[in-house]
Formats: C-alpha cells, sequence, structure tokens
C-alpha cells in the first residue's frame, strides 16, 4: 500500500507540476496578449488625439485667415464711408458758400448751376458770381 501511496504522490506532484506550468503559462500568455491590447490601444488614443490637434489647428489658422480678410473689408468700407462723409462734407460746404454769395438766394443759384456754371449767365447777379472763388466755380 506504500508503494501505491508513494506512486500516487509522485503521479499527483508530477501532474501538478505540469499543470502548474501550464497554468503559469496560460497566465503569462493572457498577460502578453492583454498587455499588446493595452499598448495598441495607447497608440490609437495618441493617434486620435494628434488627429483632433491638427483639425484643431487647421479650424483656428481658418478663422484667423477669414477674420482677417473680414477685418480687411471692414476696413475698407470703414475708409470708403469716411471718404463719402468727406465728399459730402466738401459739398454741402461747397453749396454753402455758392449759397452765401447768392446772398441765400436759391432761384439765383439754381440758375447758375443750370448754365453749367460758366456760361449764360444771363439773369444771374454778376456780382454773386465774382464772389466765388476760383477753385469752386468749375474750372473757370
Amino acid at each position: 500500500m506504500m508503494n501505491t501511496l508513494t506512486q500516487t504522490e509522485k503521479l499527483k506532484a508530477k501532474f501538478m507540476g505540469k499543470v502548474s506550468i501550464e497554468c503559469e503559462t496560460k497566465i503569462q500568455e493572457g498577460d502578453s496578449d492583454l498587455y499588446k491590447k493595452k499598448k495598441e490601444a495607447e497608440a490609437s488614443l495618441y493617434e486620435k488625439e494628434k488627429e483632433a490637434e491638427a483639425q484643431k489647428a487647421t479650424a483656428e489658422a481658418t478663422l484667423y485667415s477669414r477674420k482677417t480678410v473680414a477685418d480687411a473689408e471692414l476696413y475698407a468700407k470703414q475708409k470708403e464711408a469716411e471718404g463719402l462723409v468727406a465728399l459730402a462734407q466738401a459739398q454741402g460746404s461747397h453749396i454753402s458758400i455758392l449759397m452765401d454769395a447768392f446772398g441765400g438766394n436759391y432761384a439765383a443759384f439754381r440758375d447758375y448751376h443750370k448754365t453749367g456754371a460758366s456760361g449764360g449767365g444771363e439773369g444771374v447777379d454778376c456780382r454773386a458770381t465774382q464772389e466765388v472763388p476760383p477753385a469752386l466755380d468749375g474750372g473757370n
């Protein structure tokens, strides 16, 4: 009986050692697979983060470009508006000077303009046209 028990113990130790080694091998293989999958997931995450950063940088560059264009257009429109205001002020000043020269007589002022501000002059008070500075009388 002792021989049988010894033999059983030897077999048990032999198979348990084998099973233990197989189990440890499977655990290591599982750990290795898990490690590989973890690294693949980290690499994928890193790649996606870099893609997102690149998209963000592209969006920011596009926004900056569009803002620059819009600012330039706004500046041009502001300068155009300032020019129109200056022109309107100059024309208003010109009309005011002419109206003063005609003593506030709108009909004489209108007739002066109808004759082209230089020719004809019939019915127009000559004093008024003499008072108009040369730069404002249409070049004559």
